[in-house]
């Protein structure tokens, strides 16, 4: 039966008295069964993701109410998947409230990040990344606000300085450009350097809704063709990412080739962010917020037919009607995948909970099935774990784990047990294993 494990009041009950993870677990599940009920922001992984991606009225103001009262890095963390996945409407008070923190103490280095992400770089910001640029989270940020801050006469002059020190990191990994350009709001086109260069121009021109009028790159090799339209195209456009391309263009780079993203940058004109989102524009938070707050269930059939950046996020707001958790089911099936979607799908548990005892019963579906699993506790659900065959994988082993953990059910511990004497070692059972002992207050 596609019976709820716990009621409503429970787990709001359980999120306001418990401690540990049971806590975080309670809230996660109140928030995702009715957003206004969420009673406050979770902070551990994945529950704080899963609340901050499905968003509603209630995560902004938690949010600015937990950045007020403390230097809470685990709020942080979360306003930091929020604005990802577009989920502040206020982005603007929460930037305010940055700019105007002391950037300082273990929440210095995420609420630079967050300005870099709002758009709102300041120079003590860049200094705070600069000096944690050994951290990944911060590697990509780095060039990204420096050209952020630029003053226009120094763009291109600060473009070819960075060009220089991205180019040894270019040659060993192509495509850590992507995430310079994804925190400059340029959508990640997946392109295909041995296309010809005309088609390559139509297509991330057509993303962007419109057209590259007459152009000639040319004769020469195809490099120096798109290395030469490249740099005519973007010529006097004062952005960052132009800016950065130019910089880059005449570089001999293995694999680098920005045609599509050229055509993108030349083309893209901002309409209303619903459209502007479908258009590629979803990289950019700021854009993407105001999206989900402008989305309408007409919308539906237009996000279905696009594969871009945070459109999926788009759903999010609209999972209470009939159908809409059911299209993003079918796209990540399809293989839409902008690296967001396994917590999309989680927030969208409830609506989807008839649907994960099929899924975890069949082999291919299973993993999809396991993701979705912990965060639609039910009967159903709870049978299909318990019934399912051992993984032979130690990941999918620990996401049963969880998933039985999730369930916050006596009847699940003997499995876990089971699992655990399989493997006492694994960092992914002993989080399951903690989970589960903190919401039914008992020892595995």
């Amino acid at each position: 039966m596609n019976t709820p494990l716990h009621d409503l009041d429970t787990l709001v009950s359980v999120a306001e008295t418990a401690d540990g993870p049971a806590r975080d677990w309670a809230a996660c599940l109140a928030g995702l069964r009715d957003p206004t009920r969420l009673p406050h922001l979770p902070t551990l992984a994945p529950f704080a993701a899963v609340t901050a991606s499905r968003g509603g009225p209630r995560v902004e103001p938690l949010l600015l109410q937990a950045l007020e009262s403390s230097d809470d890095v685990g709020a942080l963390a979360t306003a930091l998947h929020a604005a990802r996945h577009g989920t502040l409407a206020r982005a603007d008070v929460l930037a305010e409230h940055c700019v105007t923190h002391p950037l300082e103490g273990p929440g210095a280095l995420p609420r630079a990040l967050l300005l870099q992400m709002l758009d709102r770089p300041t120079p003590a910001a860049l200094r705070c990344i600069a000096s944690n640029q050994d951290l990944p989270e911060a590697v990509d940020c780095l060039p990204a606000m420096a050209l952020q801050l630029c003053p226009p006469e120094d763009l291109d002059s600060t473009a070819e300085a960075i060009a220089e020190a991205l180019t040894p990191q270019l040659q060993q990994d192509p495509s850590s450009l992507w995430r310079v350009l994804f925190a400059l709001g340029v959508p990640p086109l997946h392109e295909d350097p041995g296309d010809v260069l005309e088609r390559r121009i139509e297509r991330g021109a057509t993303l962007a809704g419109g057209a590259v009028g007459h152009f000639s790159a040319g004769r020469g090799s195809k490099r120096s063709r798109a290395a030469r339209w490249i740099s005519t195209a973007l010529e006097g456009i004062p952005s960052p990412s132009a800016a950065l391309l130019r910089a880059l263009a005449s570089r001999r780079l293995p694999g680098f080739d920005r045609v599509e993203t050229a055509a993108w940058l030349v083309t893209f004109s901002p309409t209303d962010p619903v459209t502007d989102v479908l258009r590629g524009a979803g990289a950019h938070a700021p854009t993407l917020g105001r999206a989900r707050q402008a989305i309408t269930l007409e919308d539906v059939d237009r996000v279905a037919e696009v594969d871009t950046v945070g459109a999926d996020d788009l759903l999010l707001p609209l999972l209470a009607e009939d159908g809409v958790a059911e299209t993003l089911l079918a796209r990540v099936l399809s293989g839409v995948d902008d690296g967001g979607s396994e917590t999309r799908l989680q927030a969208a548990a409830p609506q989807l909970a008839s649907l994960v005892p099929e899924l975890l019963s069949d082999r291919e579906s299973r993993p999809l099935g396991l993701t979705i699993a912990p965060f639609a506790p039910t009967e159903s659900t709870l049978a299909a774990l318990l019934q399912m065959p051992v993984p032979h994988t130690p990941e999918l082993r620990a996401a049963l784990a969880f998933g039985l953990a999730s369930m916050g059910d006596h009847a699940a511990l003997p499995a876990l047990a089971d699992l655990r004497s399989l493997d006492r070692t694994s960092p992914g059972l002993r989080t399951a294993i903690a989970l589960a002992e903190s919401i039914l207050q008992t020892t595995v």
